[in-house]
């Protein structure tokens, strides 16, 4: 069976003329008024393929919110009004519906907001709803209010960044190596920020091996470019791929990025990988363990926390409840594998020179 790609923006190469979500409303706007908005700036498409055709959309343009009207801890230290990017319009083709990731906006939500509260750096999240569908939004971080207008902030992933086609975001498939990516950043953000900006990447490259979030490619990695001012982007696009696993064992699934010798869970669920994560990253050995550990021993508590702020609906659903008890199965296996690595990576003590009593 063909996988789904993407979201990847709409071009002229697309199949749209076979989709059909039922409403030809939608697929009409969708064939002819999508690439005619693309040229002309006012919105984006984003789309999802199968077996060579679109199945599904959604198109997204820039937007504010007033600060009034934004949740407490969206408006917090926030310019007035906020940047926002807004859905306008989002389909399903009918042969694809209720399939696959079921709630996948949602699970992407409560992946983001647990980061957040880890200390891991993510935009603010939330879930909008229209009948059955339902979509995630997210806070701009690339946008900013100056002198009264809308800015963007440039920013270029790491595919762009390394000079790389698109298709080379996955790093088996040429893509940028968490080495690679670490030397970029150091390259790029400069002395003032490259560690800062290295250590964050190693914050995103053990969330994805805790979630077991497999999309993690050099394309969820960005640099922001505010004049002089670089630095990695916050965390975007990851959700955890724990609920829609199905009958695959957990060590059987894969990262995007090398998390040791190889993308298994299997092989990354041991304490050399981490060990050679460090070495990948030019980081200390025992205080990428330690990091590890310390996220995976908070992550069961701040997954709680996320599944207490939703509504009662979300907090209802049983792929939320699942989600709960084998992430904490998890976080408790990579602690224990964390631990095992610093234990490793800690310095030995030496031994007393031969002819000196002991204490």
């Amino acid at each position: 069976m063909s996988a789904y790609r993407g979201p990847e923006l709409l071009t002229a190469d697309h199949d749209t003329a076979r989709f059909d979500c039922g409403d030809e409303t939608l697929n009409e706007w969708l064939r002819r008024r999508a690439p005619r908005n693309q040229r002309e700036g006012a919105s984006r498409t984003w789309v999802v393929t199968h077996d060579d055709r679109v199945v599904a959309f959604y198109a997204s343009s820039t937007a504010v919110i007033a600060r009034t009207e934004a949740t407490g801890r969206a408006a917090r230290s926030q310019p007035d009004p906020l940047p926002a990017m807004l859905l306008g319009r989002l389909a399903v083709d009918h042969g694809h519906q209720g399939k696959a990731y079921a709630h996948e906006a949602l699970m992407e939500h409560v992946t983001m907001a647990t980061a957040s509260r880890l200390g891991v750096r993510a935009p603010s999240t939330g879930v909008i709803r229209s009948g059955d569908l339902e979509a995630i939004v997210v806070t701009r971080y690339d946008r900013a209010i100056r002198g009264g207008r809308l800015m963007r902030i440039h920013q270029e992933d790491l595919c762009q960044a390394s000079g790389l086609h698109p298709d080379y975001r996955y790093q088996r498939d040429g893509g940028p190596s968490p080495t690679e990516a670490a030397s970029l950043l150091r390259r790029v953000v400069g002395a003032s920020g490259a560690a800062a900006a290295v250590d964050q990447l190693r914050d995103l490259l053990v969330l994805q091996w805790l979630v077991v979030h497999a999309d993690a490619h050099a394309k969820n990695f960005s640099i922001l470019l505010a004049g002089g001012n670089r630095a990695l982007a916050p965390l975007y696009d990851a959700c955890t791929w724990l609920p829609y696993r199905r009958r695959t064992p957990i060590p059987k699934l894969r990262t995007a990025m090398k998390i040791g010798s190889d993308y298994r869970i299997s092989t990354a669920d041991r304490a050399e990988a981490l060990i050679r994560l460090a070495d990948a990253l030019g980081l200390g050995k025992l205080a990428t363990a330690r990091r590890a550990e310390e996220l995976a021993a908070v992550l069961p508590d701040a997954l709680h926390q996320t599944a207490a702020s939703l509504p009662a609906a979300d907090q209802a659903r049983p792929i939320v409840a699942d989600y709960i008890t084998e992430q904490a199965q998890r976080a408790r296996r990579c602690e224990q594998i964390a631990e095992t690595a610093a234990r490793r990576a800690a310095p030995r003590r030496a031994e007393p020179a031969p002819g000196l009593a002991r204490d």
